[in-house]
């Protein structure tokens, strides 16, 4: 057995590192069961679960891996890998890249949401981020990128030849804002409808967040507005390689 610890204080895209690696540590050492913490120190609880209230064993499933929360201190018999996905190189190849797809939501009721919109590879989905890294840090970000995306999304609709759009955001006005600019442009725009909590950073509920995440994945190819852990790793689920700078 694997005790498995998370020591990060991110969101979702960033912990999907320390996944990937957890997953290349189980098959290294032939293992199929894992214990998995995600508290972070002690000191940063209050910040952890007001930034991610949730943990990743309530939300994702992993095909061929029994894995589940453990309180510390985890049992010292066991194997143990320590692992933070905040200090993790971005533009680092990861191990389990295509073991990707073994990942799913583990809530059906999140499956069903995503089933129902009918997904498939005549989609060309578009991740707006808007909040989070995007809103505290804008220097550090291209102000051509969003029309570099709406150029790609023009580039890829005589090749798939359809007109049809998958949007994600986190942020409502983003949301609105993007779909009068695509249904302008003659898309057809499909969202999975999320309720916004505008006085909040990360504007849409986990449950939300994971069907916008899963949805992207069915996409035959993901586009964003920015370079986004979120997205990249979409695509990954969805068996396709994007790199963390790509905007498709």
């Amino acid at each position: 057995m694997i005790c498995f610890q998370e020591v990060a204080r991110s969101g979702f895209g960033d912990r999907l590192r320390g996944i990937a690696h957890l997953i290349e540590a189980a098959a290294r050492r032939g293992e199929t069961e894992v214990l998995y913490n995600d508290d972070g120190a002690v000191n940063d609880q209050a910040y952890r679960w007001s930034a991610f209230p949730g943990r990743m064993t309530d939300m994702i499933r992993i095909e061929g891996l029994t894995w589940r929360y453990h309180a510390l201190p985890l049992p010292p018999s066991a194997q143990h890998v320590v692992y933070d996905s905040a200090s993790a190189h971005v533009g680092r190849s990861h191990p389990a890249a295509r073991q990707f797809h073994r990942i799913g939501p583990a809530d059906p009721a999140v499956t069903a949401r995503v089933d129902a919109l009918d997904l498939d590879r005549s989609w060309v989905a578009l991740h707006v981020r808007q909040t989070d890294n995007v809103a505290l840090n804008e220097v550090f970000f291209d102000e051509d990128y969003e029309s570099r995306a709406l150029e790609n999304l023009r580039t890829c609709a005589p090749r798939f030849r359809r007109r049809r759009v998958f949007l994600a955001s986190d942020n409502a006005v983003s949301l609105a804002d993007w779909r009068e600019r695509l249904e302008a442009e003659g898309f057809e725009v499909r969202t999975s409808d999320p309720v916004f909590d505008t006085e909040k950073l990360r504007q849409t509920g986990l449950d939300d967040m994971l069907v916008d995440f899963f949805a992207l994945s069915r996409c035959r190819r993901v586009v964003r507005t920015v370079p986004s852990e979120f997205s990249r790793f979409a695509a990954w689920v969805g068996g396709r390689r994007l790199r963390y700078r790509d905007l498709k």
